[in-house]
């Protein structure tokens, strides 16, 4: 079941007055260059894990996309390899997804910045859950109330569909 919604972020300051894709901009910073060729990451071997469909392999690879690590930067390239790790339930995936989606080389769109962000929540380390929540709470901002229930529905749609597998 996806996470419940709330017009509060996880520490009860109301979030509809912030911008998402600032803070999930500082997030890419954070990445880039952590997986270039600097890193010691050998990008073949990071290519042939997210070709035969590793995630973490296909998370990196799409970061160094997004990044221009090691590649030539490519945003429709880092939404493609991310999404494939993103449906696999990878939470560093749904999470730089989302940050595409705010407006990050590929059409913007807050309600799927939102669906992303929602999986995220449900999928996070403990310890990241409370970013995921704050970085989810400021996308849904960004909404319509029909917009937001949209999204929710598809997230649950998509729990439903994996605990059936």
């Amino acid at each position: 079941m996806a996470v419940p919604i709330s017009s509060r972020n996880s520490s009860g300051v109301d979030a509809s007055h912030t911008d998402p894709k600032n803070e999930l901009e500082s997030a890419e910073s954070a990445l880039c260059g952590a997986f270039g060729p600097e890193s010691g990451f050998d990008l073949v071997q990071i290519r042939d894990y997210a070709e035969k469909g590793n995630a973490f392999g296909q998370w990196v690879l799409g970061t160094d996309y997004e990044c221009g690590d090691g590649v030539g930067k490519d945003y429709k390239q880092a939404a493609a390899w991310f999404q494939k790790a993103a449906e696999q339930g990878d939470y560093d995936s749904q999470l730089s997804l989302s940050r595409l989606y705010t407006g990050r080389g590929v059409p913007q769109s807050y309600e799927e910045a939102y669906f992303w962000l929602n999986l995220a929540c449900a999928n996070a380390p403990e310890d990241a859950r409370r970013v995921a929540e704050s970085l989810r709470d400021k996308a849904m901002s960004q909404l319509s109330a029909e917009q937001v229930a949209d999204a929710q529905a598809r997230a649950n749609k998509w729990f439903a569909e994996r605990r059936a597998h």
